[in-house]
């Protein structure tokens, strides 16, 4: 996607896939957690990024305020489901 760094194409891709599968948007330590954040400081920032970018909307009034506006492909089972993100080198679980 134009403007997004190769990581935040990666959190964007977490939040899709993790909506897609859950129903609801994930929290920010799920998000760290997801894409291997050091921090939950890092995934913040990371959406702050989305956001100005105009990719997300959060409403801080909400656990789970992450509104995608620009969707991202995410990768998908042979079933069509959504994949959690895996890190590169990582297997599959």
């Amino acid at each position: 996607m134009i403007g997004l760094t190769p990581r935040q194409q990666d959190a964007l891709r977490f939040i899709v896939g993790y909506e897609e599968s859950i129903g609801v948007p994930p929290l920010m330590k799920e998000i760290a957690e997801g894409i291997g954040c050091r921090s939950l400081n890092a995934a913040f920032q990371l959406v702050e990024g989305l956001e100005r970018r105009g990719a997300v909307l959060r409403s801080g009034a909400q656990w789970r305020g992450i509104n995608v506006l620009r969707p991202i492909p995410i990768p998908r089972a042979p079933d069509g489901e959504p994949l959690f993100f895996v890190r590169i080198g990582e297997a599959a679980a």
